[in-house]
């Protein structure tokens, strides 16, 4: 009669929810608020507090994901034992890499002088005719 109710018993302690519960902090040790946990499908925020739970988890092996904004995500393996509590606090220490997308519109420096136009054409013939180089078109020179 004993071993029946002890096998009773560890079968409920077994089929028990487990939680998983802490406090995330950032490397000043303040708390992250709004962090995202993930574990087996299930998902939950940090807190204002940076405390977060998550329950209703069967007594086995978890791999538990932190999200935070700024921060690179941060991984952890648990084992739930039946009738224990985890308690994990996470610390986030590295920055994650930030990209910055600045968009650019811009055109060409150089000037858009269509020397085909004649009215340029002409404006360049008078100021090679103002400044006398037309002396330099000769080929006695040139060489």
């Amino acid at each position: 009669m004993r071993y029946l109710l002890l096998v009773a018993a560890l079968g409920q302690l077994a089929e028990a929810a487990q939680e998983i519960a802490g406090t995330l902090t950032d490397p000043q040790d303040k708390a992250v608020a709004g962090a995202v946990i993930r574990v087996a499908g299930r998902q939950t925020r940090s807190g204002a507090d940076g405390r977060y739970r998550i329950t209703g988890l069967a007594p086995g092996n978890y791999e538990i994901s932190y999200y935070a904004a700024g921060f690179q995500p941060v991984q952890r393996s648990n084992t739930l034992l039946p009738g224990h509590l985890a308690n994990i606090s996470i610390k986030f220490t590295a920055l994650a890499a930030q990209a910055e997308t600045l968009p650019v519109n811009g055109q060409s420096l150089e000037p858009s002088i269509d020397l085909r136009n004649a009215e340029v054409f002409n404006h360049i013939r008078r100021l090679r005719n103002d400044l006398h180089l037309d002396r330099f078109d000769r080929p006695e020179i040139l060489v």
